[in-house]
Order: C-alpha cells, then sequence, then structure tokens
C-alpha cells in the first residue's frame, strides 16, 4: 500500500491547529480570579509580625537568615512582636492551621523562601 500524500484540505488543517496557539506573554486573569493585596500597615510598631519558614530546600536551608531578620526587626523597631514558624510538609503543601492562625493573629506576615 501506497503512503497518502497530502492533499490540500489536510495540510488545511494542519495550519488551522496553529490559529488557536495563545501567546503566554500576554495571558490575562479574568477580574473575578483577582485577589487584592492587603493594605500595608503603615507602621509596624505595635504590630504581631509572622516570619514563615516555606521550607524550601528544607527547613534548615533558610532558617539563620530568617531568624537573623526576626532578630534584626526586634532589635530596631519599638514594641514589635516577631513570630517565627516554619510550616509542615514542603513548601507546596498547604498547612491550613498556620495560615488560620496568621489571619486571625498576625498585623503582617513576611513568607519567606531565600534562594
Amino acid at each position: 500500500m501506497k503512503a497518502k500524500t497530502p492533499t490540500t484540505k489536510v495540510v488545511a488543517e494542519k495550519e488551522s491547529v496553529y490559529t488557536n496557539v495563545l501567546n503566554p506573554m500576554a495571558q490575562q486573569k479574568l477580574e473575578w480570579d483577582m485577589i487584592p493585596l492587603v493594605e500595608r500597615p503603615s507602621t509596624l510598631e505595635g504590630k504581631t509580625v509572622y516570619i514563615i519558614n516555606q521550607r524550601w530546600g528544607g527547613t534548615k536551608a533558610h532558617e539563620p537568615l530568617l531568624k537573623a531578620i526576626k532578630k534584626w526587626l526586634e532589635d530596631n523597631i519599638r514594641d514589635i512582636h516577631v513570630v517565627y514558624r516554619a510550616k509542615l510538609g514542603s513548601y507546596a503543601v498547604n498547612d491550613i492551621d498556620l495560615w488560620k492562625e496568621v489571619g486571625e493573629k498576625a498585623d503582617a506576615a513576611m513568607i519567606g523562601v531565600p534562594h
């Protein structure tokens, strides 16, 4: 049996496939998908700030840096309460209890994924 040679119709169908390719640089979220950021506090004095270690690369990978940030904040901002937490699981795991605690108790949060 001989192989079929592409006809104009087949070529046209193959070309039509490319009319639906989207430019990844131009992707837009729909308005209802967007959640605005919370307004930043004007000062951190008297506030509770959570520093969350996302554990990217393991808990100990960034702990010294995040704890140094905690110490700097405590040494340089009056009346600040800084809470350091390492979330459960890897960075991709949703730690629901931690996010609930942050939502109830924190005035601000720094989620650390330094690398």
